[in-house]
């Protein structure tokens, strides 16, 4: 099947489909961007697609519950890229909270759950060097996000956080699945460059016992509509939140109003 043309796309029409036609169009462009972007205010949040009235009425709408985003390039591992980014920055921002010390247990441990589903732990031993790396303040700032190699390396071991979480509970997973767990496994979480579904953010929250609250943009006339993933995990109201957006076939990262930045 030929690449869609710019042409092609009846932008009268801006439905789901064409947003992401029209995405595939500037992923050339996108590898040129930083893999994730610098602090900016909500007011600035632009999408491809800007010019359209319902889009610029829903940005309008994030003004009442958030304050800044940073978004991140668009090569089909975003939304594990906004999570760990924001997972990592609230945790060093609240590095001495019992929540922060529960999470890096938890991160800690995970090494022990890969190698109990088969994952050889020398073969996963340097992503889970990168992955542990991000909670030194400084190699978070300076290398986890900004060397690409390293930043992919975090990338693909939450993949196989996912993966392994799949496979463990997965009585919980495959009534939402369209084809064999093992299938599903190869074809869509550990490659890199596979967007995610609701199954793998619920595989990530239930791994990782965190709460991921989503904005949700589209081209529905109705308004924002947030979305909460693991509520239970969130266990009283200081419990960090990792706020994310999501347009079609994308995903950013957002701040709330009461977030420190």
């Amino acid at each position: 099947m030929d690449s869609p043309k710019e042409n092609d796309i009846n932008y009268a029409d801006l439905t789901d489909e064409n947003i992401i036609n029209y995405e595939n169009l500037i992923k050339e462009d996108e590898e040129k961007k930083p893999l994730v972007s610098e602090y900016d205010v909500i007011e600035n949040y632009k999408v491809n697609y800007i010019d359209s009235e319902i889009f610029s009425k829903k940005i309008n709408q994030l003004k009442n519950d958030c304050k800044g985003y940073r978004s991140v390039r668009k090569d089909g591992n975003c939304f594990y890229r906004s999570f760990s980014y924001k997972y990592f920055e609230l945790i060093n921002k609240n590095k001495n909270s019992k929540w922060s010390q529960e999470m890096k247990k938890i991160a800690k441990d995970s090494i022990n759950v890969l190698t109990s589903v088969n994952f050889e732990k020398e073969t996963i031993e340097d992503f889970y060097d990168f992955f542990m790396d991000a909670f030194d303040p400084q190699k978070f700032r300076e290398i986890s996000f900004v060397d690409e190699y390293t930043s992919n390396g975090i990338v693909f071991y939450l993949r196989l956080i996912c993966s392994a979480e799949l496979k463990i509970n997965h009585e919980a997973y495959e009534m939402f699945l369209e084809e064999p767990l093992d299938s599903f496994i190869s074809r869509q979480v550990e490659p890199l460059g596979r967007d995610v579904d609701n199954v793998q953010i619920m595989a990530i929250v239930n791994a990782l016992k965190v709460c991921i609250n989503i904005a949700y943009l589209d081209s529905t006339n109705n308004n924002v509509n947030w979305i909460k993933f693991g509520e239970e995990y969130q266990k009283d109201a200081n419990s960090p939140v990792i706020n994310l957006l999501f347009t079609p076939g994308h995903y950013d990262m957002l701040y709330h109003n009461d977030e420190n930045v």
